[in-house]
């Protein structure tokens, strides 16, 4: 059975570009990271992100996303998303399609800007931008300084964390 949040969620994820695919690691990393900065730029989903292996992650949505995957729900037959809803939709669309293209890769830069939403949001609330990187570099050194500061910059553009 659908419930409506599952209908919200997947008609957000359709307004933004995304699909419901799960096969590939990949994929089921965008899921969590799209959802995560979806819920952030204020679609309420109702899931509940922790700090993972690669950043913020929600098991009742790894459950959810498989049951829905399941049922080959047909994008088109979706409502249209809540009036409130389709700018913030919008802008964290912008900022997927922004980062797509990037040397790097889609998830790398998927979980750069997840990841450093969370350090920023959850683990060093109150803290200068400084203090932010730095936590940030400890907790994931992979992402080059460059890239640390570029998904800053992105970040706060689509009003996602504050300068």
């Amino acid at each position: 059975m659908i419930t409506m949040p599952s209908v919200k969620l997947l008609s957000s994820l359709a307004s933004a570009g995304e699909s419901l695919k799960l096969e590939l690691f990949e994929d089921r990393l965008a899921l969590q990271k799209v959802t995560y900065l979806l819920q952030e730029a204020g679609v309420v989903l109702g899931y509940d992100f922790t700090w993972y292996v690669r950043g913020p992650y929600s098991p009742s949505l790894t459950k959810d996303a498989y049951q829905l995957a399941g049922l080959n729900v047909d994008a088109k037959n979706l409502p249209d998303l809540d009036a409130e809803d389709k700018p913030k939709v919008a802008s964290v669309s912008d900022l997927v399609r922004g980062v797509q293209a990037k040397k790097e890769g889609r998830e790398y830069w998927l979980e750069l800007l997840a990841s450093l939403h969370f350090v920023a949001r959850y683990l060093c609330e109150g803290q200068s931008e400084k203090q932010v990187l730095v936590r940030f570099k400890l907790k994931k050194p992979k992402f080059s300084d460059d890239n640390v500061r570029e998904a800053w910059t992105l970040l706060s553009s689509h009003n996602l964390i504050r300068r």
